[in-house]
Parts: C-alpha cells; structure tokens; sequence
C-alpha cells in the first residue's frame, strides 16, 4: 500500500510540473506559443513535438491548416538537467483543395 500510496504521490507531483501550452494571438494573423518539458518526459524533443502538436490542433480547431513561420528549441537549460524548451510562431491559413481518394 505504501509503495502505491508513493508512486500516486510521484505522478501526482510530475504532473503538475507539465504547464499546458498557451496559443497567444500576436498579430490578427499569426500566433505564438512555447513549451517546456523535463527531462523525464523527453527534453528538447518532447518540448518541440509538444509545440508543433499544439499548434497543429489550435489550426484544426479553427478549421484551418498549420503554416509554420517559425521554431526553435533549445537543449538543456542548466548543467545536468534534461530539461528543454521549444517555441513556435506559426498562422492557421485555409485549408487546401482536398484530393479524390
């Protein structure tokens, strides 16, 4: 019971590390939004996947499609940790003629 009383504690506590990421309208055009991840949940990587991912569905929700303008990730913010970050400017332009299957 202990062990699972500390592992709930554990993921408890992991979980509240992780912010969502906030779209943030810079232009009437273009939007803005940045990430962090642990280094437990992939660093660098998981940071930028989790920014282009969040912008992919911030587009799809408006019903529009992902344009990126721009990203950047950065590694490691201090010595010894995994720990990254990743940021992405991007418009949600109109979806494209769709193809015949």
């Amino acid at each position: 019971m202990r062990k699972l009383c500390a592992a709930l504690g554990a993921v408890t506590l992991l979980a509240g590390c992780a912010a969502p990421a906030q779209v943030v309208q810079i232009d009437p055009h273009t939007y803005s939004l940045s990430v962090g991840a642990m280094g437990i949940e992939g660093g660098e990587a998981a940071a930028r996947n989790k920014a282009l991912a969040t912008a992919a569905a911030y587009c799809t929700g408006l019903g529009r499609q992902l344009h990126l303008q721009q990203e950047s990730s950065h590694g490691p913010v201090e010595w010894g940790s995994a720990a990254g970050s990743a940021s992405v400017s991007f418009q949600c332009i109109p979806l494209g003629p769709q193809k015949a299957p």
